[in-house]
């Protein structure tokens, strides 16, 4: 018997972002949630890997304009208390 799969998700950015002439920041706040259908995902993936259905990010970020272009640094952190930091040459697409 085939499983039917209904799922469902919200997702949602607010970044703040103000840039001199070679130097810039920003601060973001991002949230996401699935609406509570991750447990009709079929393997429940999100329970496997122990993620809970909503969360919260937020954080801090640096632009600078060098010669090989932008170089971005960013450091996030989540409402689980987890933190990561993300460094990125050039603009995304």
């Amino acid at each position: 018997m085939t499983k039917l799969i209904n799922t469902a998700f919200l997702t949602g950015t607010l970044f703040l972002r103000n840039s001199l002439t070679w130097l810039g920041g920003r601060i973001f706040a991002d949230y996401a949630t699935d609406l509570g259908s991750g447990d009709t995902v079929t393997g429940e993936p999100g329970e496997v890997r122990d993620k809970p259905g909503s969360g919260l990010g937020y954080g801090v970020g640096v632009r600078v304009r060098s010669p090989f272009g932008p170089v971005q640094v960013d450091f996030g952190l989540n409402d689980q208390g987890d933190s990561q930091v993300h460094l990125g040459v050039g603009e995304r697409f």
